[in-house]
């Protein structure tokens, strides 16, 4: 049987996606700071009407409000949010993936940027590792975006809600090059 609650990480993970794209998706359709984070955290409430931990929802509503607070990629040209891309492997299959954000910077140079909640962040050697980024660099070169760099954009979530306001903002997200 397939339970009705869905886990504590995967929770994190989905809702902070969503909360992103909705911040990110307004700043690209030209809303202030102020407004994109509205929408937001109003889509953000949405998810307490649902069955979510309530510390889950106090503990995006912490991380993303002080990402957000000191947010530079939304300075940089917005290209893409949450968007499907797909590269033919063979002339019957084809390789789906679903991108978080794809910005330009001032210097015109295109980064891809993946969002990442997870409980601690990534060591240096499993940052090396990572498969997915690559692939989605290769996917969007031939879609037609000469992708620089990418990066992963980390949010920690080891920590309870409450303490959220004790914690420096590098103990909270970071984003690392991959």
């Amino acid at each position: 049987t397939q339970s009705d609650h869905v886990s504590r990480s995967l929770a994190f993970g989905f809702i902070g996606h969503d909360i992103l794209a909705v911040y990110y998706q307004g700043k690209k359709d030209g809303l202030s700071r102020f407004d994109a984070e509205q929408l937001a955290m109003k889509k953000l409430s949405e998810y307490f009407t649902q069955n979510y931990d309530p510390e889950v929802l106090g503990m995006v509503h912490g991380l993303v409000s002080r990402y957000i607070e000191n947010d530079v990629l939304s300075q940089m040209t917005i290209l893409e949010v949450e968007e499907d891309f797909f590269i033919p492997v063979s002339d019957q299959f084809w390789y789906g993936m679903r991108i978080d954000l794809l910005i330009k910077d001032s210097y015109g140079r295109v980064r891809l940027i993946d969002h990442k909640f997870t409980y601690d962040f990534y060591t240096p050697d499993a940052l090396k590792q990572n498969s997915q980024m690559p692939k989605y660099v290769a996917g969007l070169r031939f879609a037609g975006y000469p992708v620089v760099e990418a990066y992963l954009n980390q949010f920690r979530t080891r920590f309870k809600a409450h303490l959220l306001g004790n914690k420096e903002d590098s103990d909270l997200y970071n984003r690392s090059p991959v």
